[in-house]
């Protein structure tokens, strides 16, 4: 009777641990380790104020942090993002390891294996409690078929900054996909 008490713990602690431990999901290009939505100003050289305009009522930033597949490029034309009531969102920077987001660089063509890439977009923010998921889908634009698209949970930081690449886990910061 004992023995099958200690495995039942067990189990269901590995089965809680399992649910609190981070991921990294798979894309068209690789993988996503990070996706955060931050209410703070995020700093983007060149970015032409005319080009994508801001008429939100309360302005969000949104990052997609991947490693990409090797000889993959990556473009601010390549993904888009789609909130619950169907608007979309364009990438607006990317940003290429540490260094800035840059409004003049629109694709990445050469990437690195095991480097980090950035995908910046601007929304209108959710309004939610900080630390609350919010579910997105990224779009693939590239393809007609829904099954390049992928509905991503990120994490609402509110006013904080976004985590820096240098703070990522091996493991992502994901949770684990149901």
């Amino acid at each position: 009777m004992k023995k099958i008490s200690l495995l039942t713990i067990l189990a269901v602690l590995l089965i809680v641990g399992a649910g609190l431990s981070a991921a990294m999901w798979r894309f068209r290009l690789g993988v996503i380790s990070v996706a955060e939505i931050t209410t703070s100003q995020v700093r983007v050289t060149n970015l032409d104020p005319h080009a994508f305009p801001d008429n939100y009522d309360r302005t969000a930033y949104a990052v997609v942090v991947c490693k990409l597949d090797p000889m993959r490029s990556l473009s601010i034309y390549d993904f888009t993002l789609r909130d619950s009531k169907f608007r979309r969102y364009p990438c607006i920077a990317l940003r290429a390891g540490l260094g800035d987001f840059d409004g003049e660089k629109w694709k990445i063509d050469r990437t690195v294996p095991d480097s980090w890439y950035s995908m910046l977009f601007k929304l209108e923010s959710p309004i939610v409690a900080t630390g609350s998921t919010v579910k997105m889908t990224l779009e693939y634009t590239y393809t007609l078929g829904e099954s390049a698209n992928l509905e991503v949970p990120f994490k609402f930081i509110g006013r904080n900054s976004l985590t820096s690449v240098n703070q990522i886990p091996s493991t992502g910061k994901l949770p684990n996909r149901p």
